[in-house]
């Protein structure tokens, strides 16, 4: 008898061991079609993204949490790409770093009223989040909150909400007026950064109060806002002009991004464009990890060495750089073929440092040119015998380096990105 009772105990306390933490805690999960259900009471810890996420996690699009679950701990729901809207109960209280980073179906999301801590980043990328109120029990929302929420148009910090903190809004391009609280004391380094269409702030305390609100922004972007307080309106600063005809905005290449430098140098010099037409705010897409194909390199060299040899041929838009580069001797007839498919094809890294050699040599720029490279590039016997000068010359100028571990990948694809890299070098810029 005792045996069988000690037995039980056992086969009762495994049976504890595995479950889930959140409902150890007191509360449960459960998921219907596409619907994920929290209850239970207390706070839920789902650090370690167990089996609904990894099992449904993809097709949950809807989340409803019960009035007993006063906070969720960990990155629970980060990169539920699914997940379209959220309402919070007036219970929760805690919503810890990350909890929703990168649902990037997210559009709609209500705090509730009780809310009292927003960690770091718990919205970050949720790019089709168009508004969004932060309730006044969370008086210090964390860093990077809704950084790289591009599609976001306004937000609201209720009274009690005292900080607006680092980078909060960083990269929001669409953000175009916030409201913000009377008792407002601290604005911090960079939270408006990249928001290039903020016009509006409205300000629900006056202008001595607005002035005596700490600021460590000092970016352009919170300058240029027009505030509204209570007793006065305060112009902004105009933006300073950027080189180029026209302010040029990528939704996917924000000032944190690496190659952020050289794709907009290209884009302001006219050398590149988006993948996707500006919208109403002028922000387009330029989809900067995308293969670059041969088109859209001759093009681009085309515009930088021989603008006035381009053409305008119907078939393919495309075609007049690809005669232009022809005439120059940029490339040669047979180099590619002459098709349609080919120029939409992506280019390798031997293909990328021929064009580039060729070019340079049209324009009369010199390239350093080391003979010992070969020796130096693990692969060089796999780079094809009419590319090996160019990869040489361009290795040896920095034009394009190989990789950490000394290979060159002569026959890698290379980025849209990594195009603008090689263009930036090879142009001095």
């Amino acid at each position: 008898m005792l045996k069988k009772i000690l037995s039980s105990l056992l086969a009762i306390a495994l049976c504890a061991a595995i479950l889930p933490p959140a409902q150890a805690a007191g509360t449960s999960w459960k998921y219907d079609k596409g619907v994920l259900i929290l209850g239970g009471t207390g706070t839920a810890d789902y650090s370690n993204r167990f089996s609904w996420q990894i099992n449904f996690g993809s097709k949950i699009t809807e989340l409803q949490i019960g009035p007993g679950v006063t906070g969720v701990a960990g990155d629970a729901f980060k990169e539920l790409t699914a997940l379209k809207s959220v309402t919070l109960p007036d219970t929760f209280k805690v919503l810890s770093g990350y909890g929703f980073r990168g649902c990037t179906a997210l559009a709609q999301v209500d705090l509730g009223k009780g809310l009292e801590k927003l960690d770091s980043g718990a919205f970050k990328g949720c790019t089709a989040l168009k508004s969004i109120t932060v309730p006044g029990g969370v008086d210090r929302p964390g860093d990077n909150a809704f950084e790289g929420c591009t599609s976001l148009v306004s937000a609201r910090l209720e009274e009690g909400c005292g900080w607006v903190s680092k980078m909060m809004f960083h990269g929001c391009i669409s953000l175009r007026s916030v409201e913000l609280p009377s008792d407002l004391i601290f604005i911090g380094d960079d939270a408006f950064k990249d928001c290039w269409a903020l016009t509006d702030i409205y300000y629900n305390g006056t202008r001595a109060q607005w002035e005596n609100v700490r600021k460590d922004d000092t970016g352009v972007e919170l300058a240029a806002a027009t505030i509204h307080c209570l007793d006065a309106v305060l112009p902004g600063t105009p933006k300073p002009p950027q080189s180029g005809t026209q302010s040029i905005l990528f939704d996917d290449v924000l000032s944190n991004y690496w190659g952020y430098n050289p794709i907009m140098t290209c884009a302001r010099n006219g050398l590149v464009m988006g993948i996707r037409q500006p919208d109403a705010n002028g922000v387009g897409s330029f989809g900067p990890e995308q293969a670059v194909t041969l088109g859209q390199m001759l093009v681009v060299i085309t515009t930088l060495v021989c603008p006035e040899k381009r053409q305008n041929i119907p078939s393919h838009w495309a075609k007049g750089s690809y005669a232009a580069a022809l005439e120059t001797g940029i490339i040669q007839q047979g180099d590619f073929p002459d098709t349609i498919a080919a120029l939409d094809t992506p280019l390798n890294r031997q293909d990328m440092a021929y064009i580039a050699a060729n070019a340079a040599r049209y324009k009369g720029w010199k390239l350093a040119e080391r003979p010992e490279v070969a020796q130096e590039i693990r692969d060089f016997h796999v780079v094809s015998a009419d590319r090996q000068q160019a990869v040489i010359q361009c290795y040896s100028s920095g034009i394009l380096a190989g990789y950490g571990d000394k290979r060159f990948g002569p026959k890698d694809t290379m980025t849209r990105a990594q195009m603008t890299v090689v263009v930036c070098r090879l142009a001095g810029w």
